[in-house]
């Protein structure tokens, strides 16, 4: 199965942010098993590949509703809050599963601090998202720059190539000619 570019870059930036959570959770939970933390690596992994591929439907969708080169400004909000929308979803469905893995009670300052985690990631995501689509825009803009360049020096060379045809030329010395006699 063969993906595309824009959806290979949404897996690569959910890895990374994934690399980055990973990190977080050895560095705050040394003291649980491996095996624990295997297993919230496999559940989370799945979470996200399954989160993103419903941003990208998101995104997919969106962009026939409200293309990039029309009301940006629309188009972030909206692909905020539905992205944000869908992970709320998520988390509320799948929090009993996720309180039976948790060893430890889950304060109010912690449910807070994980939803601005969830916030940060949607963010994210979403700029990825944009800065993908901007810069994809860009690489375009710049080709179509490149050929007009191009046509251009064609058109500039054809017009030197007519003014030295043997016709032009004749009518020019004979005009020359008429001039200085």
């Amino acid at each position: 199965m063969k993906l595309k570019e824009e959806t290979r870059i949404a897996l690569l930036v959910i890895l990374f942010i994934y690399a980055i959570f990973t990190v977080i959770r050895f560095i705050f939970f040394p003291e649980q098993s491996v095996l624990w933390h295997l297993e919230v690596s496999v559940i989370g992994l799945l979470f996200l590949f399954i989160f993103g591929f419903i941003v990208r439907g998101i995104d997919v969708y969106l962009d026939r509703l409200y293309p990039f080169e029309r009301n940006v400004f629309t188009r972030i909000f909206l692909q905020f809050i539905l992205t944000l929308t869908v992970l709320i979803s998520i988390r509320m469905f799948t929090i009993p599963f996720f309180m039976s893995m948790v060893p430890f009670k889950i304060t109010r300052e912690l449910w807070y601090a994980s939803f601005g985690v969830n916030i940060f990631m949607v963010l994210s995501l979403i700029l990825s998202i944009f800065g993908y689509h901007f810069f994809k825009r860009w690489k375009e803009e710049k080709l179509i720059a490149a050929e007009l360049e191009k046509e251009k020096a064609l058109v500039q060379y054809d017009n030197l190539k007519n003014q030295l045809n043997p016709h032009f030329l004749f009518n020019s010395l004979s005009s020359l000619n008429s001039l200085i006699f």
